[in-house]
């Protein structure tokens, strides 16, 4: 039987055998973690675009939270058709209005207003957000009037 020592030369029929077990087990991990990544790149992209359309309200809470500290006058969230508006952020008196970032976003109670500051510990506040093409997709994005506004999915 030949081996591999010194001066030995592989013969033919040992080249032509085939795939090594190693080989095979290498090939199935690359195709097991492609297969991972394209399931997590799918994901539900429904929640997942309420999920960024609520971080994204959010961060605009937060930073309105503070402005409104900062300026010393209050600041008012109120939603509106196909968006929302921030009224008291300037201090000419002009609404910032902002459109959602999916036309099908909306939130549970279409008369929904937040007051946000000046004072630094206020009342707790929540807003649900709905996927209209999916109503069972809730997202709520509350504070307890210390804390920072943060993100809760409710489950259906």
């Amino acid at each position: 039987m030949p081996t591999l020592a010194a001066g030995n030369k592989p013969t033919a029929r040992s080249s032509a055998l085939g795939f090594t077990l190693i080989e095979l087990m290498v090939i199935l991990v690359i195709m097991a973690m492609a297969t991972a990544g394209v399931l997590f790149y799918i994901g539900d992209g429904q929640q997942a675009q309420l999920e960024r359309e609520g971080q994204r309200l959010a961060a605009l809470l937060e930073s309105a939270r503070h402005t409104s500290q900062t300026q010393g006058a209050a600041v008012t969230w109120q939603v509106r058709p196909g968006g929302f508006e921030f009224r008291g952020l300037n201090a000419n008196g002009q609404v910032s209005i902002q459109p959602w970032l999916h036309p099908n976003t909306s939130t549970t109670d279409p008369q929904a207003q937040l007051i946000l500051g000046p004072e630094p510990v206020m009342a707790p506040q929540q807003i649900t957000l709905i996927d209209l093409s999916q109503p069972q997709h809730r997202l709520r994005i509350s504070s307890d009037g210390l804390h920072p506004f943060a993100m809760r999915s409710e489950a259906p």
